[in-house]
This record gives C-alpha cells, sequence and structure tokens, in this order.
C-alpha cells in the first residue's frame, strides 16, 4: 500500500466521490492524532474534476478532503517496476509468504468464510476472509453491492476482470481489482489496481462514494488472509508435514 489508492494505471475522479488518505478506524472515523498516506499512488496520471475531493497525510501534513487538491495529496508518474502485478504480489509475494496461487488457494478452502469463483452470482455476502472472483477474459461484474470485510480480490490472469457500479454496500479491508470503474459506495481500508490497460476508461468514480484509508482494516483482514494459509508474515512458508493447513502440488502422475 502506497496510497489509499495504488495504481498501475490512470486514476480521474469526478462526481461527488470523497478519497481520503488520512487514517481511520473500521467504522470511518477519523483517528486523532492524524496520520495516513497520500490519496493516489499511480504510475499513469491524475484527474480531479467535478465536485471530487481527495485528501490525505503527506510530509507529515494533514490535508483534509478539498476540491483540486490531487497534485497536493497524489503521487503520479511513479515507477512501474515497484508496483505490485498481481494479487499475491500485493501483499509481499513469495518473500512475503505469498507466492502465486496463495490468495485463490486460501479462497478455494474457504476458511473464515472465504470464497472463490468465477461467477459473481454465486458469491454471498457480507464477505469475510478472501473473496476471489477470477472473471473470465473480458467480463464485467456490474452493478454490484459489496458487503463485508476481507480481501476481495477481482482478477484473471490477462488482467482485465473488470468490477463496475459499486452501488451500494460498506466494505472493510483490502480490495485488489484488475480493473475498477465507479466507486459509489463505501470502502473503509484500501484499493490496488493491477491493470495497466484498463477496458472502460480510468474513471474511480463519478457520483456519490467514500473510499477512506484504515490501517486498521488492512490489517484485519491480511491478519485473517495469513492465519487461513497458516503464514507467517514476512517469512516464505511451505506448509508440508503432518499438522499443516496446505500443501503446494507441483506435479500429479497417473
Amino acid at each position: 500500500m502506497k496510497a489509499t489508492v495504488t495504481s498501475r494505471t490512470d486514476i480521474a475522479t469526478s462526481g461527488t466521490l470523497i478519497l481520503d488518505g488520512r487514517d481511520h478506524d473500521v467504522n470511518g472515523n477519523l483517528i486523532s492524532p492524524i496520520s495516513g498516506m497520500p490519496g493516489i499512488w499511480t504510475t499513469g496520471s491524475v484527474s480531479q474534476s467535478g465536485s471530487s475531493k481527495i485528501g490525505g497525510y503527506v510530509g507529515s501534513v494533514d490535508y483534509p478532503p478539498t476540491t483540486g487538491s490531487s497534485g497536493t495529496t497524489t503521487a503520479s508518474g511513479q515507477p512501474a517496476g515497484v508496483a505490485a502485478a498481481t494479487p499475491d504480489q500485493a501483499l509481499g509475494g513469495t518473500v512475503g509468504g505469498y507466492p502465486e496461487g496463495t490468495l485463490k488457494a486460501i479462497a478455494i478452502s474457504g476458511i473464515g468464510g472465504s470464497q472463490y469463483a468465477t461467477n459473481p452470482a454465486a458469491i454471498t455476502v457480507p464477505l469475510s476472509g478472501v473473496t476471489y472472483v477470477e472473471l473470465p477474459s473480458g467480463q464485467v461484474w456490474q452493478p454490484l453491492t459489496i458487503q463485508g470485510s476481507g480481501i476481495l480480490i477481482v482478477s484473471n490472469s490477462s488482467r482485465d476482470a473488470q468490477m463496475k457500479n459499486l452501488n451500494v454496500g460498506t466494505f472493510r479491508g483490502l480490495m485488489i481489482v484488475d480493473d475498477l470503474i465507479h466507486v459509489h459506495s463505501d470502502i473503509i481500508g484500501g484499493i490496488i489496481i493491477l491493470t495497466q490497460h484498463p477496458s472502460a476508461g480510468n474513471c474511480l468514480g463519478n457520483g456519490s462514494g467514500d473510499i477512506a484509508y484504515s490501517t486498521q482494516a488492512i490489517k484485519n483482514a491480511t491478519a485473517a488472509a495469513a492465519q487461513a494459509g497458516n503464514i507467517t508474515i514476512g517469512a516464505p512458508q511451505f506448509n508440508f508435514g503432518f499438522g499443516k493447513t496446505r500443501l503446494f502440488i507441483k506435479y500429479w502422475y497417473e
């Protein structure tokens, strides 16, 4: 997490979207003393228009959300090589205990309410644990109600799984999405956008919506995922042997 929204593509905000990088608790209340992160960090550009507001905590200075503030509370044109390109990389990759396929395996296991689906209609709310929606290439999940907590992943190998028109609900935790368009609901935690080639523009929100950074919500989500996958954060895990919760199968022969 480099900001409330960490992205590998251009980001635009409009309407009355509020994006606040100052730290909040899981209920969306601003924490005192003020701390936090920038509102947006991206390898692309940032465009703020309409009545959308962006705020954050940059250089030990508190910037409440305001219009026309993107140059102060956002970082654009950042190096592409330091941004996560896959869901597992977003949690540290192999070095951090998340080799490729770990989050998907946790979702498939169902531990802690985790869910895996290729059809969003199979996902039940409220969300908990790790929810992994692997949309077929080019498909869009819209409109949708997102209610619950944990880690929500909407991604595929083509990096073109799209969430669009999040109109209802409050989500607390970490959202990792290939392509995210039109957030009109409440997100408390953080967002990571993986695609470099958005399929339908780059408008994060063009109506009402509230995205608030929350260390507490993100830590709750990642701690639950680590526990579900029997992962010690910061150390590679293999989990072979009796009593372990996960076994990685590299080859299968019959």
